[in-house]
């Protein structure tokens, strides 16, 4: 389909022959009469393809341009499952959800031509709130070229708008299928982008691939069928799957949702005391299987804080839903847990592993004294959320010195690894793991010498939530420097596959400099950014719509600016820095202002409502 500002030829179909007969032909027929036949065809045989040509028509006088607009459509309604060995499944035909949608190829052509301008200047406007922010190139780059990933072929859309994603991709199929939970733990551009997809994950995971002693298969299987496709339960990916509904929720406010999913909600993390807190102290002790391929014998802070992290935010959920003494027993559970944890494997530098020798089938696979740059995971995924601090805080930010300490590498050139190459040479990048004290087991957990960007977004954004922002920025720089589009590709960042799933954490990198956090059941919004707070903008998504924030701040007043790009947004309590600690609303809106903490919370007489175009105007003097 195209549009010209001239005629147009075609020829629907080449010519066939021995060698290159077939262009041959084409190349005189055009060169001979300098455009095609407008000659109609037969549609091409079962299995077999035609080239078709089309040409615009246009005439220049010198210093003049025309613009000519193709648009490349195609169809492929159905995938098929060429992943799984079961004979029941292989090869079975999944209806992909567009096509559903469309008949063929021509009507989203006509649709995307037709439609052409305001499609480009949506995607313009998204693309020019990222990046005219005034956040650092190294993150623009991160957050907006690891989104990319979502549209790549890790990530499909079945009929009804189930999502279903492999890990990552191999050259010619997807890497490790489906929805595999513990790596999906750590995406989240695809949770604040599009949370409607993100939510049909969270309904396979509770109403598909849960099983009745409350253990959930942590990969899914295509077609969905009850239990998922692996036997055993992930220990990370189910708390993180809890944690994940919290945040679903709190995007999007939607209790009817939330009152659907809580039965097996509250089933999958009270599993937790029938496989790895068996005597409900809140420290995970049992085997616990990991995004490492592995299993964790013993108490380490990786599974721990996530643990501690599903019950603080199953507590706020059962809470919201009238469950008091399932809240109180959480609350109480991760408060206790919290300590324990803490006082088990506190070295005075970071969190250890306590390794359990009598659970252990061999002397292999763990880390124990190591310096893990995953042990606050669930900690990263707290802030992420708005929950809170599962350990104290004096620790979190003394770990978080530690990881950056021990595992940042400066230069690979002297550093031996048999494992898979991601930064090698003069390039820099953090370890999976690190033992600064000389206690590296003789065989440590696999993967534990390599370098996954997935994780690296995760710590540098936690580095950032806890106000080490030069330290979280040096380690994204090291990832874009080795992305750069001369070593490796900007939009491919490699683990098992290309454009892994678990760089998507690189989201979280906005999150964390903006100081955003939002509750759609609350209706509250925060900014609280943690750089060039004089002058700062950035892009934000709710739930329900996407904008700007700005502000400009001294020490006499701040004068912010909440925009609504597209959505609708509501709110009744918005928090943001403030200028002293006593000010005044001077904008019009009626509401009261209380000071804490260097925060303003400026709560409206009325909910706030913001369309499409809109914006709030607030100044605190």
């Amino acid at each position: 389909l195209v549009t010209a500002p001239g005629d147009l030829s075609w020829r629907m179909q080449w010519s066939h022959g021995s060698w290159w007969d077939d262009f041959h032909n084409w190349w005189d027929e055009f060169h001979g009469q300098g455009r095609f036949p407008n000659v109609e065809s037969t549609p091409s045989e079962d299995k077999q393809t035609d080239y078709a040509s089309l040409a615009a028509h246009v005439s220049l006088a010198p210093g003049e341009s025309k613009d000519v607009t193709f648009v490349l459509a195609w169809h492929f309604p159905n995938t098929e499952n060429y992943w799984t060995r079961e004979k029941e499944y292989h090869n079975q035909p999944l209806r992909n959800e567009y096509g559903s949608k469309w008949a063929s190829a021509w009507e989203p052509a006509a649709y995307t031509l037709k439609n052409l301008a305001s499609l480009r200047a949506r995607s313009a406007a998204y693309r020019d709130s990222l990046h005219s922010s005034t956040l650092p190139a190294a993150v623009i780059d991160a957050v907006s070229s690891q989104a990319s990933i979502a549209r790549t072929n890790t990530v499909m859309v079945l009929a009804g708008k189930r999502t279903m994603a492999f890990e990552g991709c191999n050259d010619d199929a997807g890497c490790c299928a489906m929805n595999c939970t513990h790596v999906y733990n750590y995406e989240q551009s695809l949770a604040h982008l599009y949370p409607d997809l993100e939510r049909s994950m969270r309904e396979t995971d509770f109403l598909v691939n849960m099983r009745p002693d409350g253990s959930m298969g942590f990969r899914t299987s295509a077609p969905p069928r009850p239990g998922g496709m692996v036997a055993w339960p992930a220990a990370d990916g189910q708390m993180g799957c809890v944690m994940k509904v919290y945040r679903e929720w709190q995007l999007t406010g939607d209790d009817a949702w939330l009152r659907m999913l809580w039965p097996n909600v509250k089933r999958a993390l009270e599993f937790a005391w029938l496989k790895w807190d068996a005597n409900r102290d809140g420290v995970m002790e049992g085997e616990q299987h990991n995004t490492y391929d592995i299993e964790f014998y013993g108490p380490n802070s990786m599974m721990g804080t996530l643990y501690l992290g599903a019950l603080r935010a199953a507590a706020r959920m059962a809470r919201h839903l009238g469950d008091a003494g399932s809240a109180s027993q959480y609350e109480a559970l991760s408060e206790e847990g919290g300590k324990r944890l803490d006082q088990a494997l506190w070295n005075g530098e970071y969190y250890v592993q306590k390794v359990d020798q009598k659970q252990l089938k061999a002397d292999r696979y763990q880390y124990g004294e190591g310096c893990l740059s995953d042990q606050l995971l669930g900690q990263w995924f707290a802030e992420v959320v708005d929950l809170g601090k599962v350990l104290p805080h004096d620790h979190i930010r003394a770990t978080l010195r530690s990881i950056m300490k021990y595992n940042f590498q400066e230069d690979f050139s002297d550093f031996p690894n048999v494992q898979r190459l991601y930064a090698m040479n003069d390039e820099k990048g953090l370890l999976l793991c690190s033992w600064p004290r000389d206690k590296r087991p003789a065989l440590p957990f696999p993967y534990s010498d390599e370098v996954w960007t997935g994780i690296e977004y995760q710590v540098a954004a936690h580095l950032i939530y806890e106000g080490f922002v030069k330290e979280g920025l040096a380690v994204t720089q090291a990832v874009r420097d080795r992305y750069d589009g001369a070593r490796r590709n900007p939009w491919d960042e490699l683990e098992c596959g290309h454009h892994y799933a678990r760089a998507m954490s690189s989201w979280s990198l906005l999150t964390a400099l903006s100081g955003y956090a939002y509750s759609a059941p609350k209706k509250e919004l925060r900014f609280q950014p943690r750089i060039n707070q004089a002058n700062f903008r950035a892009l934000y998504t709710t739930g329900s719509a996407w904008g700007r924030y700005s502000q400009a701040l001294t020490k006499e007043k701040l004068d912010a600016e909440i925009q609504v790009q597209e959505g609708s947004l509501e709110l009744a309590v918005v928090k943001l820095p403030a200028p002293s600690s006593q000010v005044k609303l001077a904008s019009k809106s009626r509401a009261t202002v209380k000071v804490a903490g260097g925060e303003a919370t400026i709560t409206f007489a009325a909910p706030v409502k913001l369309g499409p175009g809109q914006k709030l105007s607030l100044t605190l003097a």
